[in-house]
């Protein structure tokens, strides 16, 4: 990041507009792998400015495509929609390889379908697919099965949703992006849960964990605490289930998705029937107090006999 910074004030010393907007997209991204989300969006909103003050369609293109999947991290879903549907539109008119353009389209088919919107979601899919047998970029392939996994396990689709996460999975590579591997891992781990085959899924469960509590983005962390709610349930741990559980339900970040999700749902009424009304309900008042990185953090201490705390 220091050469980063260096970059960007020997830009601005010398008026080169053109490498200061650059300076501040890779800041952005370094500064989002570092975990400083809001940083990272404040760095990627000036890249946008001065692209768009230079009438530079590539850096316009490559900062709303940055900013769209840091809104979509702070669960900002229709500030994410609109930046990744310019980056599209920009990215189509100037003839950008396929695989770029199944990345900002698989994107765009998870944001609709975490609104409930599974036409749209569908739409999107299908004019990725499309393209997808014209690349051989691992890293988009992975995404899109991943997406397609997410569609078929929202709509009770268990079995069909697993064998398309072990498609994605068999696609990540040791060199790919590590947020390729991890959404490829996660979605895996999902599709597992909800088949109940808890004994594959717990090692992953311990390795995605560990990564959102890295990452420290609010969307994906919460969305952590669901999946987490369904393995803590089948250990019998009721009553923190309910907790986490119930902290998704209370959260500022809310999704279709997660209040929707029917393995979710027939969560809820399980943990209702095991404790009982008021036991249920004592949880969910006491969710309302709870810290999602905390939440995060005992799991990993009761589950992963590696974990010291961060």
């Amino acid at each position: 990041m220091h050469h980063i910074e260096k970059s960007i004030e020997l830009s601005e010393s010398t008026g080169d507009r053109y490498w200061l907007s650059q300076g501040y997209i890779l800041g952005g991204l370094m500064l989002a792998r570092q975990a400083k989300i809001a940083q990272a969006i404040a760095y990627t909103e000036k890249a946008l400015y001065v692209a768009q003050e230079l009438n530079n369609r590539h850096a316009i293109a490559g900062a709303s495509v940055n900013l769209g999947a840091f809104a979509r991290s702070e669960g900002d879903w229709e500030r994410a929609e609109k930046l990744l549907y310019n980056g599209l539109r920009l990215q189509q008119e100037m003839g950008y390889a396929p695989e770029s353009l199944i990345s900002i389209q698989v994107r765009l088919s998870e944001l609709y379908l975490l609104q409930g919107d599974i036409e749209s979601a569908d739409d999107y899919l299908q004019l990725a697919e499309k393209s997808l047998y014209d690349v051989e970029y691992p890293a988009a392939i992975s995404r899109y099965y991943s997406q397609k996994s997410m569609m078929a396990e929202y709509q009770g689709l268990y079995e069909e949703a697993y064998r398309l996460a072990s498609k994605a999975t068999s696609y990540i590579q040791t060199n790919m992006n590590w947020s390729i591997v991890h959404y490829a891992t996660q979605r895996l781990a999902w599709s597992q849960c909800c088949i109940n085959k808890y004994d594959e899924a717990e090692s992953y469960l311990i390795t995605v964990t560990r990564q959102e509590l890295l990452s420290n983005r609010s969307w994906n962390m919460i969305r952590n605490v669901a999946l987490l709610s369904l393995f803590v349930a089948h250990t019998g741990d009721f009553q923190h289930a309910a907790i986490m559980i119930s902290l998704v339900d209370h959260h500022q970040i809310q999704s279709a998705w997660l209040q929707n999700h029917p393995k979710l749902a027939e969560l809820r009424q399980a943990l209702r029937d095991s404790l009982g009304e008021s036991t249920y309900e004592q949880a969910r008042q006491s969710a309302k107090d709870a810290d999602v990185r905390a939440i995060l953090r005992d799991y990993l201490r009761d589950y992963d006999p590696n974990y010291s705390g961060d």
